[in-house]
């Protein structure tokens, strides 16, 4: 009797200690969750008047998808996809192609905006909560980081 208590016992011990190892699933920030399209860029304190137009979606599985217009591009998005993180208010991210964003960004959401400072305070991007308009999924082409620059 005794030794099949002491077998339970191990075995009670052995789920316990499984149950305490098991890694809890990385989610980003849910304050970034969500679609963001660029309101403004400010580059060394000036506005830029670029003729860009971007969407940034930001997945709770720390992916994202950026799809940027520019130019005349007749409404073709060019898309970006990758992982991203957030710690200590600092979101970073690496296209799928490895290539990492060309800076980290210092984050800060107020309502439903969303403002991203470069690491080095030379740059700041603001992005107002909205929709992914549905037309942008039919007209997207997906790119690497060669062929254009993303934004971020």
């Amino acid at each position: 009797m005794k030794r099949i208590a002491n077998i339970i016992l191990t075995l009670a011990a052995a789920v316990c200690l499984a149950a305490s190892c098991q890694k809890e699933e990385a989610s980003l920030d849910p304050v970034l969750v969500g679609t963001w399209h660029l309101d403004a860029t400010v580059v060394d304190g000036t506005e830029l008047d670029a003729d860009v137009d971007v969407y940034l979606v930001l997945n709770s599985n720390m992916t994202f998808a950026l799809y940027q217009k520019t130019g005349s591009q007749n409404n073709r998005y060019d898309l970006y996809t990758g992982d991203c993180n957030a710690e200590g208010g600092v979101l970073t991210g690496t296209y799928s192609n490895g290539t990492p964003w060309g800076s980290s960004y210092k984050y800060k959401v107020t309502g439903s905006t969303l403002k991203l400072t470069s690491s080095d305070n030379m740059e700041e991007q603001v992005y107002v909560k909205e929709s992914l308009p549905t037309d942008i999924k039919v007209n997207t082409d997906t790119k690497s980081t060669e062929s254009q620059i993303p934004i971020l």
